[in-house]
């Protein structure tokens, strides 16, 4: 796993319509060309931007993380032998993995806390909250609500 001290200036965007993962790279060479008088993000109502994380996943290869991917991780104070299913977020100033355990809630921890202290498998992409699959998971583990 790979993890950077910052969020890198890395996008891609989510189309509602077409409901497919977009690498904004792909739609033109000059999205976040550091190289000219600023950042262009082709914005519209049919985009959800979502800005990368600055870590990877423990994913053979390891898969770059964004916010509002839906991950697996093992958690060393988690009692459980089972891996806790979480998503990745901005809350309070900084990345977070929103995850629920039943009577107890949705807990929030820093993202770095559980990068720092995974075990077993670390953290596995199981893909982004957007995708109908991950929603369903989300709810299975009440994170999302139906």
């Amino acid at each position: 796993m790979n993890q950077e001290n910052f969020m890198p200036i890395k996008f891609q965007a989510w189309n509602v319509v077409t409901k497919t993962m977009i690498d904004l790279k792909k739609i033109t060479p000059f999205v976040l060309d550091m190289d000219t008088d600023g950042l262009f993000i082709p914005l519209s109502d049919g985009l959800i931007i979502l800005q990368a994380i600055g870590a990877t996943s423990s994913d053979d290869p390891p898969q770059e993380l964004y916010l509002g991917d839906v991950v697996k991780f093992w958690w060393l104070n988690w009692s459980s032998h089972e891996p806790l299913i979480g998503e990745v977020i901005w809350k309070d100033w900084c990345v977070c993995l929103k995850y629920f355990i039943e009577g107890n809630g949705i807990r929030y921890l820093p993202f770095n806390a559980v990068y720092d202290a995974v075990c077993g498998d670390g953290i596995k992409k199981l893909g982004s909250r957007y995708d109908l699959k991950m929603k369903e998971i989300l709810e299975k583990v009440g994170l999302e609500e139906s």
